[in-house]
């Protein structure tokens, strides 16, 4: 036997209300869902990684890298400063996988002077495409759709936890309620 205090044994607990069960119960659910949750996205993550350092294989592969020689000169960014960002496409000319000339619009610095010579990836057919994805394009894509993925599981137990505290906040103040009808009148000597 514990040692008697206001009326309460030391190792007597309080009476536990049924939704503070259901209450508890919700919150190991929950943290138990969001660190299913963190799996998930770090598995996604993983995997959007690997598939997007597959692709980059895939596109190394397929892609030749060659010099195109502007044949306009390149436009001056107005308003960017010295510091403008991004390429202007300039109509140039390079030699397509198969030795035939081609021309067509390519990515070249702001400024650049016509005769100038620019890098450029040329597919199969020698049309201009974009740089293969290199491992950073990877990681980066991968901690993307990761966070992308987390953050959508978080507000979704976010929004679980929220409704599930107001229809928890609504049976106890029902239950309020009813044992204050049942007390109140007791308390404030029957007026009521």
């Amino acid at each position: 036997m514990g040692v008697v205090r206001g009326g309460m044994r030391s190792g007597d607990r309080l009476p536990r209300r049924r939704t503070d069960v259901v209450e508890d119960v919700v919150v190991w659910l929950l943290m138990v869902c969001g660190l299913i949750g963190v799996l998930v996205a770090v598995l996604v993550g993983w995997g959007v990684d690997a598939g997007a350092l597959d692709r980059g294989r895939l596109e190394a592969a397929t892609r030749t890298r060659v010099d195109a020689v502007l044949l306009v000169d390149a436009p001056v960014l107005i308003g960017e400063g010295a510091g403008a960002t991004g390429p202007v496409y300039v109509a140039a000319r390079w030699v397509g996988p198969d030795g035939g000339a081609r021309t067509g619009p390519v990515p070249a610095d702001p400024g650049s002077a016509a005769g100038s010579t620019v890098r450029i990836w040329t597919d199969r057919g020698g049309a201009v495409v974009h740089a293969p994805a290199g491992p950073v394009d990877a990681a980066f894509l991968g901690v993307a759709c990761g966070l992308g993925l987390l953050a959508g599981i978080g507000g979704l137990l976010g929004l679980l936890w929220a409704g599930g505290r107001r229809l928890i906040d609504i049976r106890n103040a029902d239950a309020w309620q009813r044992e204050w009808e049942r007390v109140g009148p007791r308390w404030s000597g029957g007026a009521g």
